[in-house]
């Protein structure tokens, strides 16, 4: 009986709770549906910022493909301007002249000192130079660097025909500026031609550029010949011919013997491009020497 009377008043608490608290289920509905909204913005904001990370992250790769290739290209550059660089300073090496205290002297004078301190440039203003060497061997001109000068041209003595060295020989050796005896004097600016031909002969080309050729001619000395193992031994009858290369004129012809004193030429070469030096005899051994061959303006 005591607990009928407890469980109804339990029951009577309850209803009367229900009556003062109603539930609101149209507050609930809503509620979920605002929490589903936002639940599927959230998703669908996520979903965009995967899609936006995949990009990033493929942009991000590509970057660095090309970064890579970049960096690639940016070290063969490096290396490339290094051996330029290097390339450049072994060049200029060679192109001193402008900027030289030096004298530049031409056909034995002094040309004008503007060019002193001056860039070294191939092209300066708009004024092209070339190299001194260059410019010697296109016109055929001697050049002489000294301690004070670099002497282009022919100088006021004169230069020795071996500058110019021979452009075509049928000699068996020429040989320059051996030491020997001229005249009881000491001769060392000589050329010697030695063969075993009836015929030989050397041609030089001079180019117009000269008006004299001067030199003693003579048989080589025995004891030169001895020494430098030379195949001209007997000197008798033995002729020296100088030939216009462009008439073939002979312009000197002189018979030389050991036991004759060096007989001496004198010519003038003026307006000729070339001589040919020939020396035959009876012997088909033979040796001569130029002692002192010296072209002139």
């Amino acid at each position: 009986m005591k607990n009928k009377i407890m469980i109804g008043t339990l029951a009577g608490v309850i209803g009367a709770a229900t009556i003062l608290h109603p539930v609101n289920a149209a507050s609930s509905k809503d509620q979920i549906n605002k929490l589903k909204k936002e639940k599927a913005a959230l998703q669908k904001e996520v979903s965009t910022l995967k899609k936006q990370n995949a990009a990033l992250y493929s942009s991000h790769k590509s970057l660095k493909s090309k970064y890579s290739k970049l960096e690639k290209t940016h070290q063969a550059t490096l290396k490339e301007n290094k051996l330029l660089k290097d390339k450049v300073k072994n060049l200029s090496q060679g192109y001193q002249l402008l900027e030289t205290t030096k004298q530049l002297i031409l056909n034995g004078n002094v040309v004008n000192k503007t060019y002193k301190s001056t860039p070294s440039l191939l092209l300066l203003k708009n004024i092209p130079y070339i190299p001194l060497d260059l410019a010697a061997s296109l016109n055929n001109l001697p050049l002489k660097s000294t301690t004070k000068s670099f002497d282009l041209g022919v100088p006021k003595e004169g230069i020795s025909l071996s500058a110019l060295k021979y452009e075509k020989s049928t000699f068996d050796k020429v040989l320059y500026n051996k030491t020997m005896m001229v005249k009881g004097q000491t001769s060392v600016s000589n050329i010697i031609f030695d063969s075993t031909e009836m015929e030989s002969a050397a041609l030089y080309y001079l180019n117009e550029r000269f008006t004299t050729f001067e030199t003693d001619v003579l048989v080589t000395p025995t004891s030169v010949a001895k020494e430098l193992d030379l195949y001209g031994s007997n000197g008798v009858g033995t002729f020296f011919k100088i030939v216009d290369t462009k008439t073939n004129k002979v312009l000197a012809e002189y018979e030389l013997n050991y036991d004759e004193d060096p007989v001496h030429i004198k010519l003038n070469v003026s307006k000729m491009n070339g001589i040919k030096l020939m020396v035959d005899s009876i012997d088909s051994i033979k040796s001569i020497t130029l002692s002192n061959p010296v072209l002139s303006q």
